[in-house]
């Protein structure tokens, strides 16, 4: 899995996002984010599947797929949270930057604008060990903190009959489904119909329950 730098994210406050002012405070704020970009990326997924504009985004509108893994309810993965107004250290009990404890910045690397709450975020973040010197890229390899599941293909997506059933064959794990607009909603659902018109492995579907949950292997899947 691609690791993201804090530089190279869409937003441009997500990296140690908080307001300072203070000439001395200004400068600690510098050397903290330059510390975390040097030694530190992040993983970014979402919870969600069934927003629209995050297929729109990143999924090559609707052409690509999103990835499906489980991953564990634990503290190696934690959920973004969302406020109005961007965050200063008196929100946190403290007058100066340099006044923050580690748990603190740990929290601020954690908040992000409420315009990008649609994105239920969930994020990991990884230290920059494994780096492909030809692409200017470092890696994650999936481990017990994220398992590789399957895929949802979007309802664009050209994905040929001899590709679909290479992978299914390639890996028994591997569960798939494909998405179609919903009529009622702006939402995202589950093709079944297309699932059937593939003729590939009902056992290895994705399946929905009426509250949006992923199912595979007749049990909850976290992502």
């Amino acid at each position: 899995m691609k690791v993201s730098r804090f530089d190279t994210l869409n937003d441009p406050y997500d990296h140690v996002n908080i307001f300072v002012r203070e000439a001395d405070d200004v400068e600690e704020h510098r050397r903290i984010k330059q510390q975390v970009l040097d030694q530190e990326g992040v993983i970014c997924m979402s919870r969600t599947y069934e927003q629209p504009l995050l297929w729109g985004h990143y999924a090559d509108n609707h052409r690509g797929m999103c990835l499906v893994f489980e991953v564990p309810e634990d503290n190696q993965w934690r959920d973004i949270d969302y406020v109005e107004h961007r965050p200063k250290v008196r929100r946190f009990g403290v007058n100066r930057f340099r006044d923050l404890s580690k748990s603190q910045l740990l929290d601020i690397a954690h908040t992000k604008y409420d315009g990008w709450e649609y994105e239920e975020e969930v994020r990991r973040l990884v230290f920059l060990d494994d780096y492909d010197f030809a692409d200017d890229i470092h890696y994650q390899e999936f481990d017990d903190f994220m398992r590789f599941r399957g895929a949802l293909f979007g309802s664009r997506c050209t994905i040929s009959q001899k590709q679909l059933a290479a992978l299914l064959a390639f890996d028994e794990g591997f569960h798939y489904s494909f998405t179609k607009p919903a009529g009622a909603a702006f939402r995202v659902r589950l093709d079944t119909d297309e699932n059937r018109k593939r003729h590939l492995a009902e056992n290895r579907w994705i399946r929905r329950r009426p509250n949006g949950e992923l199912i595979l292997d007749g049990r909850r899947v976290v992502w």
